[in-house]
């Protein structure tokens, strides 16, 4: 007849481990559930064993033997039969606390009485184990404990007792006769990407390998470290009893940023996430001797990231072509796809921009023209080639299309290229200068025609008969700035410029220099009144100190002194990009070298 091995063997699992579960039940680091047995007339308790007591690796166990009315006890016998059990100390014990300061070793006339040492044979009772040979009197209690070499399970073990001429036997909790160890605790388990933010484990969501995980203890003292494997999981094994708790921290090496998901959500401990969102640290958890936590998860969304590249187009075809450069300093803003602002940013030296930390959503950018006085920059065509290397700016408004980002994303494909040609902006253009005078008052006026490169003026007389020029105004007239021209008005109590003097202007560039307007005489008038929109100057100004912001620059003159109507300065090439061309490209142009200025000096000319 044949017999089902499973049908016989899966009882006794189950019984073996509902036997270790009440174990473990009990099996506290400080106290033991109390066992008391009858051995006729006599009776013996079990206290409790203490795990890793007083070192790691060793139990002690503890218990109380109280003696029947004559004949009293004579002696007992703890049974140990393991072959690799080891008794490292035993005695009395005071019966109140389980603790190193109430052990007496030696007391009680334990055999073996020097350790360490293996179990010795009783010949009275015929049983192997710890002796304690000490007599009783009637209705006495003692107090045993003894240490061994291991974390022993709890089993039933024999307890001999001696009374007179015979002994009785009875069977008590102790050291597990089959040399089982009690199991050490274990905590885990698993660090997931939460692909859809629920902070839920679902179905198909992956590990993370490589996240960090420190395992700390109630009192906050860092035990372990470990990371997780390449599915996800982690465990930390062989602890004893006690309150734990881990901090996640994801991979460093990761190609986007993780930020934690929402913690304790769903009705499902074992799904969720335990970390916290801004320190990463789980609740704490207490294990017992046995136990298995495998609860203490930790999931991650990985935040998008949006990008990429401005470039300059050399032939203007839309495409970013091989050796075209990348544009630094241009200003990119960042928008949801509702039009919320988000962030602005700029291209680096190379061209590249990167917006990252995003949530998913919706997104587009606008791209700026770059501002340059000395080159004109347009949108090139939108959209003219493959993604990768198309523009993607509309030559309006240099807006993008609206791309939708999901955790983790990376997309790199929003670009902008721009043509352009040099612009060589000319110096201040001065359209009229005259002056009037009433007796010691000098009234100046005059017009400008354009004020792009130019930083402000100064007046100055030259007496009758020559000499130095005499400056008029005590502080620095600075420009409007104007590139469609300003209308200036100056008075000044001058009694020291005599009648006949010729008097200049002098307006500053931007380059360090300067040019002077002139020579013009006075022209008599008792009463003048400023051309409305005129820019009047006080007199006196405050003073500044030359070569200061926004006071009169340190310069050189530029040419002889220039006879109205003023100068106009032509054009003149410039450092700068490869002018654009459509069809066969240009050669590049020359590269300044050290110390070069990456702007022309400006050239004055005159007009007839």
């Amino acid at each position: 007849m044949q017999t089902n091995h499973a049908a016989r063997v899966w009882p006794r699992m189950l019984l073996t481990l509902a036997i270790l579960a009440s174990v473990v039940l009990w099996a506290a680091p400080n106290v033991g559930a109390q066992t008391t047995v009858s051995i006729g007339s006599h009776s013996a308790t079990f206290y409790g064993v203490r795990y890793d007591y007083p070192v790691a690796g060793r139990s002690t166990w503890y218990y109380k033997v109280t003696s029947g009315r004559s004949p009293a006890l004579s002696h007992v016998v703890f049974q140990m039969t393991c072959p690799d059990i080891r008794i490292l100390g035993a005695g009395l014990w005071d019966g109140v606390n389980m603790d190193m300061n109430t052990l007496y070793p030696g007391q009680g006339a334990p055999e073996p009485s020097s350790f360490p040492a293996r179990p010795k044979r009783d010949p009275t009772t015929n049983t192997t184990g710890l002796k304690f040979n000490q007599g009783f009197d009637d209705g006495q209690t003692k107090y045993y404990y003894f240490t061994v070499n291991g974390n022993y399970a709890v089993g039933d073990i024999t307890l001999a007792a001696k009374a007179g001429p015979s002994f009785q036997t009875g069977t008590i909790p102790g050291p597990s006769l089959v040399c089982a160890i009690v199991a050490k605790a274990s905590l885990g388990d698993y660090v997931w990407f939460d692909q859809n933010s629920d902070g839920i484990q679902d179905e198909g969501e992956p590990g993370i390998e490589g996240a960090t995980v420190r395992l700390y203890d109630a009192n906050d003292n860092l035990l372990k470290t470990t990371t997780t494997d390449a599915n996800g999981y982690y465990l930390f094994d062989g602890l004893t009893p006690g309150g734990y708790y881990v901090i996640f921290a994801p991979p460093d090496n990761a190609a986007f940023a993780y930020s934690p998901t929402s913690q304790h959500s769903g009705q499902n401990p074992a799904l969720d996430s335990d970390a916290h969102p801004d320190t990463g640290r789980t609740q704490t958890v207490t294990l017992n001797w046995g136990d298995s936590y495998l609860d203490l998860d930790a999931g991650y969304v990985a935040k998008a990231s949006l990008g990429d590249y401005v470039w300059f187009e050399q032939i203007i075809d839309g495409i970013q072509g091989a050796g075209e450069p990348g544009i630094p300093g241009v200003s990119v803003t960042l928008y949801r796809g509702d039009g919320t602002f988000v962030a602005t940013t700029t291209t680096n030296a190379n061209g590249y921009y990167l917006f990252d930390g995003l949530d998913a959503g919706d997104y587009y950018v606008v791209f700026a023209v770059p501002v340059d006085p000395y080159f004109a920059y347009f949108f090139t065509l939108q959209d003219a080639g493959p993604d990768a290397l198309d523009s993607d700016a509309d030559p309006i408004t240099g807006r993008t299309q609206t791309v939708t980002l999901n955790w983790g994303d990376n997309y790199l494909d929003l670009d902008a290229g721009f043509y352009g040609f040099p612009v060589v902006p000319s110096a201040v253009t001065v359209s009229s200068f005259e002056t009037l005078r009433d007796n010691d008052t000098l009234r100046f006026m005059w017009t400008t025609g354009y004020e792009a490169d130019n930083r402000g003026f100064d007046l100055f007389a030259v007496q009758p008969g020559g000499g130095e020029m005499i400056q008029i105004n005590e502080a620095f007239i600075p420009t409007q700035g104007f590139t469609t021209g300003s209308e200036y008005y100056y008075q000044a109590d001058r009694s020291d410029i005599a009648v006949g003097a010729l008097f200049y202007l002098r307006a500053y560039d931007l380059q360090g220099g300067y040019e002077d307007y002139g020579p013009v005489e006075a022209v008599y008038s008792a009463s003048i009144v400023p051309p409305p929109g005129a820019s009047i100057v006080p007199n006196p100004p405050v003073p500044c100190t030359p070569g200061q912001e926004g006071c009169r620059p340190v310069a050189e003159p530029r040419s002889a002194p220039v006879p109205l109507p003023g100068p106009v300065k032509p054009e003149k090439p410039i450092a700068s990009p490869s002018l654009p061309v459509i069809g066969p490209e240009l050669p590049a142009p020359v590269v300044p070298g050290p110390g070069d200025s990456l702007r022309p000096d400006p050239i004055v000319g005159k007009s007839s």
